[in-house]
C-alpha cells in the first residue's frame, strides 16, 4: 500500500501539470474570439502530432526492449534504433518549438509578454525537464 502512494502523486501532478499548460494560452487577457478559435485549431493539430509522436516512440522502445533481450543482440540494430529515437525526439522538439511560435504570432504584443513569461513558471519546468519523472519522493 505505501509503495503504491508515490506512483499516485506522480500521477496526479502530471495531470496538473497537463491542464496547467493548457490553460496557459486559455487565460490571457483579452483573447478575441478569432484568436481564441486560432489557438484551439494549432492546439488540435499539435495533439494530433504528439499522439503519433508518442506511438512512434513507443513501438521503438518495444523494439529496443525486443532487441536488448534476444538471445544473440545485435548491437548494430539496437543503436539503428536508439538512433532512430533520437532523430525523432529532436523532430517532435522543433514542433513544439514552432507550435510556440505560431502561438505567439496570433497575440498581441502585450500578451506575448504575458505568454512568455508563464511558460517559463510552468510546473515540470524545473531541474528535471518537462515530463521527467521524479524520484517518487512527496516533497513540499
Amino acid at each position: 500500500m505505501i509503495s503504491l502512494v508515490p506512483v499516485q502523486a506522480q500521477r496526479g501532478g502530471q495531470g496538473r501539470q497537463q491542464n496547467q499548460g493548457q490553460n496557459t494560452c486559455t487565460n490571457l487577457p483579452d483573447l478575441t474570439p478569432e484568436q481564441q478559435s486560432k489557438m484551439q485549431q494549432l492546439r488540435t493539430a499539435r495533439l494530433q502530432e504528439t499522439t503519433a509522436y508518442r506511438a512512434q516512440m513507443n513501438e521503438l522502445r518495444a523494439r529496443k526492449q525486443s532487441l536488448q533481450i534476444a538471445e544473440n543482440p545485435d548491437m548494430n540494430q539496437i543503436n539503428a534504433v536508439i538512433d532512430q529515437m533520437a532523430q525523432l525526439r529532436t523532430a517532435q522538439q522543433k514542433a513544439s518549438a514552432a507550435h510556440r511560435q505560431s502561438i505567439r504570432e496570433i497575440l498581441t504584443p502585450d500578451q506575448r509578454a504575458l505568454f512568455d513569461a508563464r511558460a517559463h513558471n510552468r510546473p515540470g519546468m524545473n531541474q528535471r525537464g518537462p515530463g521527467k519523472r521524479g524520484t517518487g519522493r512527496i516533497t513540499n
